[in-house]
């Protein structure tokens, strides 16, 4: 509450203006001064976004301003809700951007991303789709954004399309542009695999499974301990007979071996599978993020 009130106490000084001044600009035909945005995009950059966000919801709620007035304070919001990783907020507040302002391409930019970061991807497809136009720097990250949408959806074919239209306008996504084929074969390698032909091949050969997984050096830590145990138990079985402490010790921890290989094995798939496609997904994003920072210089 006291950095609330200091925030508070700081903006009104730093507008200087009397209180009777200050008392006019609730009427209807007040705006936000420039010094406000000023003062919020000094907070902004000293990454006191609570405090920016107070102070645009206290401005937004005691003013009337113009509709490119409102555009800012929305866009800022979403900037402020977008860098504290609310991305609900932020996209509330980047879809209240009016489609006919200045900041409509940058707001609408940032809002698909907070679908796709959401895993709205037709949500976002829709979005980019409706930005039809702008300048070609713009229009080419878009085609971009559209792209990586398509990878991260699995669409294959979709993808194709759009990346043969990449003409390289925007220097701030060239870079990762000119990479996403590289991507888009790291997502078309990782299909998913039987869980049952794993399991069969574990049942058959011990460690195979997670080999055909794709965990090699598990594979040898697997068989190991299933090849002693099974040993233990064929020797103590001649030496002792099949009702000895040693061959049912041994065959016992055989056979909890043996089955744990099976069934790691049949789990081990679907495990690695969700792992390369979540890091997948993460570099996707990140391939979007970072030059969408560099094009609004966030």
């Amino acid at each position: 509450m006291s950095r609330i009130i200091f925030c508070l106490l700081v903006w009104a000084c730093h507008l200087g203006r009397p209180m009777a001044f200050a008392q006019e600009r609730n009427n209807a035909n007040s705006t936000l001064s420039e010094s406000d945005l000023l003062f919020v995009q000094h907070l902004m950059d000293s990454r006191e976004f609570s405090d920016a966000i107070l102070v645009l919801q206290a401005m937004k709620g005691a003013e009337r301003h113009t509709a490119a007035k409102s555009d800012s304070i929305h866009l800022i919001l979403g900037r402020a809700f977008y860098l504290q990783e609310k991305i609900d907020s932020s996209n509330k507040y980047f879809g209240l951007v009016r489609p006919e302002s200045a900041l409509s391409t940058e707001a609408g930019i940032f809002l698909a991303f907070g679908k796709m970061y959401q895993c709205r991807n037709n949500e976002a497809e829709e979005q980019l789709k409706s930005m039809n136009q702008g300048d070609s720097v713009n229009l080419e990250f878009i085609g971009y954004m559209r792209a990586v949408n398509a990878l991260v959806s699995k669409d294959f074919s979709r993808y194709e399309a759009l990346s043969r239209n990449f003409r390289f306008h925007c220097r701030a996504s060239e870079w990762e542009q000119k990479q996403l084929g590289f991507r888009a074969e790291e997502q078309k390698k990782n299909k998913r695999k039987s869980p049952w032909l794993a399991g069969a091949m574990s049942a058959l050969l011990p460690g195979s499974g997670k080999f055909y997984a794709g965990y090699r050096g598990q594979a040898i830590a697997t068989l190991i301990p299933c090849l002693i145990f099974g040993a233990a138990g064929v020797e103590s079985y001649f030496r002792s007979g099949p009702k000895s402490i040693p061959f049912i010790a041994s065959t016992s921890l055989f056979s909890l071996f043996y089955l744990g290989n099976i069934w790691g094995s049949a789990i081990s798939v679907k495990t690695l599978y969700e792992q390369k496609d979540r890091e997948i997904r993460h570099h996707l994003l990140l391939n979007v993020q970072v030059p969408m920072h560099r094009l609004f210089r966030q």
